[in-house]
């Protein structure tokens, strides 16, 4: 895959993923790469080295300020600005009547509550919402793809087969996906019992507090790799990502090039040269996105409006769009890809590598044949072998000519004249042996064979970040003037 093609993915992304609260930041300048495994961090506990160093680097990698289109990661992590809040911020009084309390209260239980070890989980109700709610994600995210395909199209059945065919069959299960999530995802209760928690919580504002600054103590929730950094677990959800179906999609050449034109001047810049033209006839390939968790961090501390900072600090966020400050945005989400199939223009699909092996070079042997005759010293012998393959080393005839009769003849010829192996094993003068062939050498042994090639790897196996999912944040802190500071 080209440079051109890696762009045109990229700009996909944006045109599916990005919403007006978010932007895309995508580690164009160091792909990162991991395998399932390598991501199962339900064994968290494993005491595997490199398995801790993979949940560190994951972590600390997902942490990091995205600071713009290209990520970059550097030295600070959302869980070090997430502690300075809640060690240094000033704190509103509570305002909170008994049956606001009440009805806070309510709408906490119905969203969650703590297991054994004091941890917030999910509700059944909390739950169900996300998971529909990831269904309907994933049906406008399918939609939004494949109009980006039907529109680039340039003949007219396939824009006849999106207008009447394709196009009212995905509208149609996006609103199938809504109407699951209402009716079977809670949307409704779930998001009311969202805002009075939203509401009552600046009435209450140290009882949040308390409750936030519970979640995340430092000297418990941060671990430490192999090598001593420190960082806060951060996984995805759903957990299970890789087993559920991905959606699978396709960009052909004429897209490709409509993407490079919309895509973000950074990255046109770094990938895109003038007059670059990419050799990609097709790109066939899965993504999906998943959703961080972070048990320690509660997002909505920063659109709080019962907190301060001390005067002099720098705002974490002027609210602006782009907005600017500390800290103004943090990954939400990431956007996988696995299971890349790229045709160039020739029609020569690019496959993973194989292992090559390299054969041992074949000695060939040669032996006389049967029937051949051998002529030795034309006038003094000639020597047939037998036609039998099993009389092949046997005894020849031999004609022996007056010539050769003498002693001091045969010690002649026994000197100057070798007959070739395999031909002759002996040979005789009146009864009596003149000379002797050297022993015929084995054949040499049979090269062993290759080993078996090795499996090739599981491309749904093979995961690829293309881009980070950053929330932008409002303006924050922005305390409310009418609380009582």
């Amino acid at each position: 895959m080209d440079a051109l093609a890696y762009l045109a993915l990229m700009a996909k992304a944006k045109l599916v993923f990005e919403n007006p609260d978010t932007f895309m930041c995508f580690p164009a300048l160091a792909p990162v790469r991991y395998t399932t495994d390598q991501l199962n961090f339900g064994a968290f506990n494993s005491p595997a080295v490199a398995q801790r160093l993979v949940y560190s680097e994951f972590s600390r990698l997902v942490n990091a300020l995205p600071s713009g289109t290209i990520f970059e990661p550097g030295d600070k992590f959302l869980w070090d600005t997430y502690d300075t809040i809640l060690r240094t911020a000033i704190v509103a009084e509570d305002q909170m009547s008994d049956t606001e309390n009440a009805a806070y209260q309510q709408a906490v239980a119905f969203l969650g509550g703590t297991n054994a070890s004091g941890l917030p989980v999910p509700s059944p109700e909390l739950l169900a919402y996300r998971q529909f709610r990831d269904v309907w994600f994933q049906a406008v995210q399918s939609y939004k793809a494949q109009q980006s395909t039907a529109m680039a199209a340039t003949d007219e059945a396939a824009l006849t087969q999106w207008q009447n065919v394709d196009e009212p069959q995905l509208r149609a299960l996006v609103e199938q996906a809504r109407s699951d999530w209402q009716a079977k995802g809670f949307k409704e209760p779930v998001e009311q019992a969202q805002r009075v928690q939203q509401t009552y919580s600046a009435r209450s504002p140290r009882l949040i507090w308390h409750t936030w600054s519970s979640s995340f103590d430092p000297d418990l929730d941060l671990q430490t790799d192999p090598n001593q950094q420190s960082f806060a677990l951060t996984s995805f959800v759903p957990a299970d990502a890789f087993s559920q179906e991905w959606l699978t999609f396709r960009i052909t050449n004429a897209e490709i090039a409509q993407l490079v034109a919309q895509a973000p001047k950074e990255l046109k810049d770094m990938l895109a040269p003038e007059g670059s033209e990419s050799t990609v006839d097709q790109i066939s390939f899965e993504f999906r996105s998943v959703s961080l968790s972070r048990p320690w961090f509660r997002p909505e501390i920063f659109g709080s409006r019962f907190w301060r900072m001390p005067e002099g600090t720098t705002p974490f966020s002027d609210g602006a769009d782009p907005p600017e400050g500390q800290w103004p945005a943090y990954i939400a989400a990431l956007v996988f890809l696995r299971n890349i199939q790229v045709t160039m223009r020739t029609g020569a699909t690019i496959a993973p590598p194989q292992r090559l092996w390299t054969l041992p070079a074949l000695q060939m042997v040669a032996a006389p044949s049967p029937t051949s005759t051998m002529r030795l010293a034309p006038a003094v012998f000639e020597s047939r072998q037998t036609d039998s393959p099993r009389n092949a080393m046997a005894q020849p005839n031999i004609a022996t000519p007056a010539a050769v009769r003498s002693p001091l003849r045969a010690e002649i010829l026994r000197q100057t004249v070798q007959p070739a192996p395999r031909a002759i094993q002996r040979m005789r003068w009146e009864g009596r042996p003149i000379f002797e062939t050297a022993p015929v050498p084995p054949p040499p042994p049979t090269p062993e064979p290759p080993p078996p090639p090795e499996p090739e790897p599981d491309p749904r196996k093979d995961i690829s970040i293309l881009a980070f999912i950053c929330k932008q944040l409002p303006k924050s802190p922005n305390p409310d003037p009418s609380l009582t500071w």
